[in-house]
């Protein structure tokens, strides 16, 4: 017997909030692991996300990403800032789940808040590191559209799965972010 589309759906929506508890879970430990090694989160309270619940966009009714910036703690103007996308519908032709990541120094001191709002797009530093290993630098051509105030960026793309639990999220994002920076 086939299940239902309704208890189709029903797993779906359920399985959704599960990862989605997941990923609020991996969130927080960056956020602690950040705290302890003195960044702080720009917007500690949001992450960028492109959702919305219009009916001539069902595209948008499930997360694709979600973003974290950081700056060093009580910077009114930063130099330096880090940042994560964890991209859960990654664009073409990434077929994973992932997180982008981000190390940037400024060309001179800019307010975080500045940075959250000019961060527009990674994808086409994602397509610049697919197939790379470590942090690499970024091309200066993504820089306009990924953080206009940065001089110079590094970048690396995670796997998303190979981060399990704390020692991971330490040791290949975290600890190997904020030596890129």
């Amino acid at each position: 017997m086939t299940q239902s589309i309704g208890k189709g759906a029903c797993d779906a929506v359920r399985f959704l909030q599960e990862f989605y508890s997941d990923l609020a879970a991996l969130v927080a430990s960056v956020d602690t692991q950040m705290t302890v090694k003195g960044w702080s989160s720009v917007v500690p309270n949001d992450s960028g996300a492109l959702m919305g619940n219009s009916v001539k966009q069902p595209e948008r009714w499930v997360l694709r990403f979600l973003s974290r910036m950081y700056t060093p703690t009580n910077q009114a103007q930063a130099t330096k800032v880090v940042a994560i996308a964890f991209v859960v519908a990654p664009p073409e032709p990434f077929n994973e789940a992932h997180c982008f990541a981000m190390a940037a120094s400024l060309g001179k001191g800019v307010a975080p808040r500045t940075l959250w709002n000019e961060w527009q797009d990674s994808e086409p530093a994602q397509h610049a590191l697919r197939g790379t290993t470590g942090f690499q630098p970024l091309p200066p051509a993504t820089l306009p559209m990924l953080i206009p105030s940065a001089s110079s960026a590094r970048g690396a793309i995670i796997p998303l799965a190979a981060i399990t639990g704390a020692t991971q999220v330490s040791g290949l994002l975290v600890d190997p972010l904020l030596a890129a920076v």
